[in-house]
């Protein structure tokens, strides 16, 4: 009895969580359409000199 309740209850938080998370989605899609969309995602490959240094890089503490 009481283990059928639990489950009920459980069954019932389930849902509503569910729905506020798809209302969520919806107001904030009405906003920024392309929120939760995938991402295309990059690989860059950068071509790397032998003889770079950091420490040619001219910075504020570090004039050239």
């Amino acid at each position: 009895m009481k283990q059928n309740h639990v489950d009920a209850l459980q069954l019932e938080f389930t849902r509503k969580i569910k729905l506020i998370s798809e209302q969520i989605a919806i107001d904030i899609c009405v906003d920024h359409p392309c929120a939760f969309w995938n991402r295309i995602k990059h690989i860059v490959i950068l071509p790397y000199e032998d003889d770079f240094s950091e420490n040619d890089i001219p910075t504020k503490s570090r004039p050239s």
